[in-house]
């Protein structure tokens, strides 16, 4: 197999695969990117559900508070024993409409708890109207409005005030602080701040064990982290190294707005779950898609070897029939020119008939011979055999081969000899060359009615050009009349038969002599230039194979 071909062949499979295996890696990335997405929701899911245990755990304290609320009265007496006998409040306040504070009284005798829960929350005095706000604008039942709809909610809290109720949250010292607060009259708040370290303890309990357990989180670990970046529980199988991010993270719901749940684990699970079955899917399309490419790439490699054995069967059988016509043309072509010399002056018509016999035979044995030389290039096996000759006497025999034909179409054929030799080059192939370039100008410049042939020798080198007055050849196409069966024009109509192989046979054997075949110029008219690198010596016989 030719490396050419085989490089086609390998392109033909590896192309196409190489543009499936691009498009198949840009689809798997999308559903990649979808499944990790898909993957991230499932892990905020998780989250939470555990943020409604959590919710559940506050709410369930909400009205346990509310209970206390609406069955303490607000006095100093009851609400500091409330405190005492309670686990769940740390702190306890009642406040009024005009915002004196009931307990514990600023003017009050007070303990140094007492005084210490007064200073932390001093932003809560400071804003102590919330608290008697009507609960269609206040923080615990129903969502701030405007305009319209806000003057109609005000209107009706001044119709029915009813009760109100709430979360009072603040940072201080190690964490977060709650405190609930609930409106039991019209003109009188009564709240209390939760212990925290009991909050903590209530949800832990509702959350899963520390340790192994999955517990909502199969394969992972779930953190709660308190408002200052604290862990405050964790539970789950996986360890997760130090600085690892997490795969999912969210804040709770109010009023923890500032603890956070974070959700670790191994990145392999999220890429196992991408990736499941789409290295396998598009490596199977790659394999199916590379036999079908390979299954055409062997076939249009068979049916190529069989073209070209074909034609190398059409070349051989063509090569062996010029063989086996050389030889009696030759014979013919000989007794034709014989025929020529013995037919009497006077007999015009026998003359004319005879001169049409040796000029066909002259033209088809110039073909046999471009086809014998174009195989012979083809095998590699085109040589020379150089011996010492007059380059102007091969003119001068073309010349005379030609002159029939030519005054027969009134072209009128001039030599202007200037290499005499003898110099060393092979007779038969400047014959040959000659032959081609005289030849085109009889079938496609017949109309300029001129040929012109000028030699001349240099210096170890000898150049004939041959001239004409007909079309011209297009700059653009002065390099592809030699290429193999080109033709200028293939219009049946044109009236001119050829092969289209004379021409590079003509350059090749001037090159094999070491010299060129060129185009000077061309329209009108052309000018071929033949360049030989001719020495004179006695080499005779020698042979150059190209």
């Amino acid at each position: 197999m030719k490396p050419r071909l085989a490089i086609v062949l390998v392109l033909i499979v590896l192309a196409p695969l190489a543009v499936i295996g691009y498009l198949g890696l840009r689809a798997a990335r999308g559903e990649q990117a979808a499944i990790e997405s898909a993957f991230r929701q499932l892990l905020a899911g998780r989250l939470a559900d555990v943020d409604a245990v959590i919710q559940g755990v506050l709410s369930g304290r909400s009205r346990e508070l509310a209970a206390l609320a609406g069955s303490t009265p607000a006095a100093p007496g009851a609400l500091r024993a409330l405190v005492k006998g309670n686990p769940l409040v740390r702190h306890a306040f009642a406040i009024r409409a005009d915002g004196t504070l009931v307990y514990p009284s600023p003017r009050g005798d007070l303990s140094r708890a007492e005084r210490d829960f007064l200073s932390r929350t001093q932003p809560l005095w400071d804003d102590w109207r919330q608290m008697f706000r009507p609960a269609l604008e206040g923080d615990g039942a129903a969502p701030a409005l405007s305009g319209p709809l806000k003057r109609g909610a005000a209107k009706a809290a001044e119709a029915a005030p009813g009760p109100a109720e709430g979360w009072y949250r603040y940072l201080f010292g190690s964490g977060l602080h709650l405190i609930f607060w609930r409106r039991v009259e019209e003109n009188t708040v009564v709240g209390f701040e939760i212990e925290r370290f009991r909050l903590v303890s209530d949800i832990m309990e509702q959350l899963p064990a520390r340790g192994p357990s999955d517990g909502g989180a199969p394969g992972g670990r779930i953190v709660l982290l308190d408002a200052t970046g604290d862990v405050l529980h964790q539970w789950g199988s996986y360890a997760p190294e130090p600085g690892t991010r997490p795969m999912a993270s969210a804040a709770l719901g109010p009023p923890l707005e500032a603890w956070r749940l974070e959700l670790f684990a191994p990145r392999s699970s999220m890429k196992g779950a991408a990736a499941a079955g789409v290295p396998f899917a598009l490596l199977a399309s790659l394999v199916a898609a590379g036999l079908v490419l390979g299954g055409l790439a062997f076939y249009l490699y068979r049916e190529s070897g069989r073209e070209i054995r074909e034609a190398r069967e059409r070349v051989s059988f063509v090569n062996q029939v010029s063989h086996e016509l050389k030889t009696p043309l030759t014979n013919i072509r000989m007794y034709a020119e014989l025929l020529d010399e013995s037919v009497p002056e006077d007999d015009e018509k026998a003359r004319r008939h005879v001169s049409i016999l040796v000029a066909e035979s002259q033209r088809l044995s110039r073909l046999i011979e471009n086809v014998l030389a174009f195989a012979r290039h083809q095998r590699g096996t085109l040589g020379l055999r150089k011996k010492p000759d007059s380059p102007d006497r091969v003119i001068r025999s073309v010349v005379q081969s030609f002159a029939p034909a030519f005054v027969s179409k009134g072209i009128a054929i001039e030599h202007q000899p200037g290499a005499p030799g003898p110099v060393l080059f092979d007779p038969d192939a400047l014959e040959q060359i000659l032959g081609n370039l005289v030849g085109n100008v009889e079938k496609y410049a017949a109309a300029g009615g001129y040929c012109g042939i000028v030699s001349r020798t240099e210096p170890g080198r000898t150049k004939i050009t041959v001239t004409d007055r007909g079309p011209g050849i297009p700059l653009d196409k002065a390099e592809a009349v030699f290429a193999p069966f080109f033709r200028l024009s293939t219009k049946t109509t044109d009236g001119v038969a050829g092969t289209g192989i004379g021409l590079g046979i003509a350059r090749e054997l001037a090159r094999l002599h070491g010299g060129d075949l060129l185009i000077l110029q061309s329209g009108p008219g052309a000018v071929f230039e033949i360049s030989l690198p001719t020495l004179e010596g006695p080499d005779e016989g020698a042979d150059s194979r190209g």
